[in-house]
C-alpha cells in the first residue's frame, strides 16, 4: 500500500531502515542481543519458516517496527514503549512515531470528545484512540495490519494463563531467585560497561535492582532520590551507599522550578512525552533537569526504572484482581479502581464504563481461576501499565538515554504468569525472594519496620480514599498537600494558574495533582491546534 512513514525517533532510540523494514528499539532473542540493522536482519531471516507472530513472542526486548508491502503491518513491543501513529483520509494514510506529525499532515485538530473524561481521571485515552478523533494509535504487544481496504489487528502477547505450577512454595521461592539471575545476566550483557542510572526510591522494585546489579559484582552504578525530604529518602541513601554506589537526592524544595519551566525543552518535552494520548510525566523531569545542570550523568549511561515488580508480585490482586465478575460487569469495578484522579458525576461513570467495555471486548471474557479474574490483569498490562506506568519513563528517552526494564524481562514475566495467585496475592512469594534471597545477604533488608509503616500507610490511604469526598474541599485538599511528597502542588503551580484563568473559577475536587496536569494538557492542546 501507499503511505507516507514519517518515523523521528530520537537520539537514544533511532530508526533504522533497510528494504521494507524500519526497526526502533532492542530485544534478545536465544541469548543474543539484537538491534539496528541487525535486528532487521534477524526478523527477515526468520520470516523464511515463522509467522511474524510467532517471531515477535520470542522477541525479548522494548522495540517497533514496521514492514512495506501490499499491506503495512507495524508491531509493538508488550508494553508499546514506542507508539506509532496513523490516519487514513482521502485515499491516505500517514504514519509517524509522532502524533503531532499525524496532526500537522491532516491540517486539522477535531478533539476526541469522548475520551476526555478518562484522559481526565486516569490520564491516558483507552483503546487504539487519542484525543484527535481521527488519529489512531498502536497498543500493547500487538502485530497491526493496515490496508487501504480495512485494518486488523492479532495480539501475540497475553498474561492469560490456564496453566499454572504445580511446584511447592519453597520451590517456586528458588524457581524465581534462578530467574531473576538469568534476567541479571541479560541485563549485564545489554550494559557492555556503560553507567546505570537508578531512580532509588524506598520500595522494593528499584532495591531489586541495585541488588541484582551488585549480586553481578557491576559497580558502575549512579542512585538517584527526588521530591521533598521524606521517609524513603533515608531509605533509598542507606541502601546506595551500603552497595558502593553513589547516590543523589534532587530536593524539589531547593531546585529553582521556575527557571527550568521557562527552558527551552519544557514544552518540547511536554509534547513529547504526551504525545497525544499520555499523562506527561513531571517528576523526574524535574530532576533529570537539575541532574543534567549537575552534569552529573554521563551521555552513555542506561536508565533502568523499577517497573514493573510489583505488578507481576501482586500487589493489585487483592484490590483488583479477586472478583469473579463476568465481562458485563467488569467496566463497573475497573471504572472504580482505575479512573480516580478526580471526583466524577454519575453521567461521567456511566460514559467511562461504556468505554471501559469497548476496551474490554478484545480481550473478549472473564478469564477466572479460583476466584482471580485474570482478565483485570491483561486490561492493566494493555491499558495503565503501558500507556501510564511504563510511559512515564519516556522522560529518559527525551534526554537522550536508553532505558531497559529488567523487571519485565520475558523469562521473569512468563515465571510470574504461572505462579499461583495465592503465592502472587499481597506480593508473598516476590516479597519473600527478595527479602532472603537479594536484601538480607546484602545487609539492605529493613523488612520489619519498613513493612509495618507501608501496611498502616496502605490501610489508612483506602479509608481516606474511601470517605475523601464526604468532607469539604478545604480538609481534602489539605490530605492531598500532606501527602505530597513529590512536591507536585509547586510543580504543577503554574498549569493550575492557567486552568483556572481559562475556566475563570477555582479547579477542585481532585485526589492527585497528576488530575491539574491532564487538565492542563486538555486545555493547551485545545489552544495550540484551534
Amino acid at each position: 500500500m501507499n503511505a507516507t512513514i514519517l518515523l523521528k525517533g530520537t537520539a537514544a532510540n533511532q530508526w533504522f531502515s533497510k528494504e521494507t523494514f524500519h526497526f526502533t528499539g532492542y530485544f534478545f532473542a536465544d541469548s543474543i542481543l539484537y538491534r539496528g540493522l541487525g535486528a532487521i536482519e534477524f526478523i527477515q531471516k526468520a520470516l523464511s519458516d515463522s509467522t511474524l507472530q510467532d517471531i515477535c513472542k520470542e522477541m525479548n526486548g522494548i522495540f517497533a517496527f514496521l514492514i512495506e508491502g501490499e499491506d503495512l503491518k507495524i508491531v509493538s513491543d508488550p508494553v508499546n514503549f514506542f507508539p506509532v501513529f496513523y490516519s487514513q483520509w482521502d485515499n491516505k494514510i500517514v504514519v509517524s512515531d509522532c502524533w503531532e506529525e499525524v496532526l500537522k499532515s491532516r491540517e486539522s485538530f477535531a478533539i476526541n470528545e469522548d475520551a476526555i473524561t478518562e484522559y481526565q481521571t486516569a490520564g491516558f485515552v483507552l483503546s487504539d484512540e487519542t484525543l484527535d478523533e481521527n488519529i489512531k494509535k498502536t497498543n500493547a504487544g500487538q502485530v497491526l495490519t493496515l490496508s487501504d481496504r480495512e485494518s486488523s489487528v492479532t495480539q501475540y502477547d497475553s498474561f492469560i494463563t490456564d496453566c499454572f505450577s504445580d511446584k511447592d512454595y519453597d520451590s517456586l521461592k528458588l524457581q524465581c531467585e534462578t530467574v531473576l539471575m538469568e534476567t541479571g545476566k541479560r541485563l549485564i550483557q545489554f550494559l557492555d560497561g556503560r553507567t546505570v542510572v537508578v531512580p532509588l526510591s524506598g520500595g522494593y522494585d528499584s532495591r531489586l535492582i541495585v541488588a541484582l546489579l551488585r549480586k553481578m559484582n557491576y559497580h558502575n552504578v549512579i542512585c538517584f532520590t527526588y521530591g521533598k525530604p521524606n521517609p524513603e529518602v533515608p531509605i533509598s541513601k542507606t541502601v546506595a551507599e551500603s552497595l558502593g554506589y553513589d547516590w543523589h537526592f534532587v530536593d524539589f524544595t531547593k531546585i529553582n522550578i521556575q527557571k527550568i519551566q521557562s527552558g527551552r525543552h519544557y514544552k518540547d518535552y511536554l509534547d513529547f512525552a504526551a504525545n497525544g494520548f499520555a499523562m506527561p510525566y513531571l517528576m523526574e523531569y524535574f530532576a533529570m533537569a537539575e541532574l543534567e545542570e549537575q552534569k552529573a550523568i554521563p551521555c552513555d549511561a542506561v536508565f533502568l526504572p523499577g517497573h514493573s515488580g510489583d505488578f507481576l508480585g501482586g500487589s493489585y490482586i487483592k484490590k483488583t484482581v479477586t472478583n469473579d465478575l463476568d465481562i458485563d460487569h467488569l467496566p463497573d469495578l475497573i471504572e472504580s479502581k482505575y479512573f480516580i484522579f478526580t471526583k466524577k458525576k454519575r453521567y461521567q461513570k456511566q460514559h467511562l464504563r461504556n468505554r471501559i467495555a469497548q476496551s474490554l471486548l478484545p480481550i473478549g471474557q472473564s478469564y477466572i481461576h479460583e476466584g482471580y479474574n485474570m482478565s483485570v490483569e491483561e486490561w492493566d498490562i494493555r491499558e495503565k501499565l503501558s500507556k501510564f506506568i511504563f510511559h512515564s519513563s519516556q522522560v529518559f528517552n527525551y534526554y537522550g538515554y536508553e532505558v531497559y526494564f529488567p523487571l519485565w524481562d520475558q523469562e521473569l514475566k512468563a515465571f510470574f504468569r504461572t505462579v499461583p495467585f495465592l503465592f502472587r496475592e499481597n506480593k508473598k512469594l516476590y516479597d519473600d525472594v527478595l527479602d532472603e534471597a537479594f536484601f538480607r545477604p546484602l545487609a539492605i533488608s529493613f523488612s520489619g519496620k519498613e513493612l509495618k509503616a507501608s501496611a498502616l500507610q496502605v490501610s489508612m490511604q483506602k479509608m481516606k480514599d474511601a470517605v475523601r469526598y464526604l468532607f469539604p474541599w478545604s480538609l481534602v485538599l489539605k490530605r492531598v498537600n500532606n501527602a505530597d511528597w513529590p512536591h507536585y502542588q509547586l510543580l504543577t503551580h503554574n498549569m493550575m494558574r492557567i486552568i483556572e484563568e481559562n475556566q475563570g473559577k477555582p479547579f477542585k475536587h481532585f485526589k492527585t495533582y497528576n488530575a491539574v496536569i491532564c487538565e492542563w494538557y486538555l486545555e493547551y492542546i485545545k489552544e495550540k491546534y484551534k
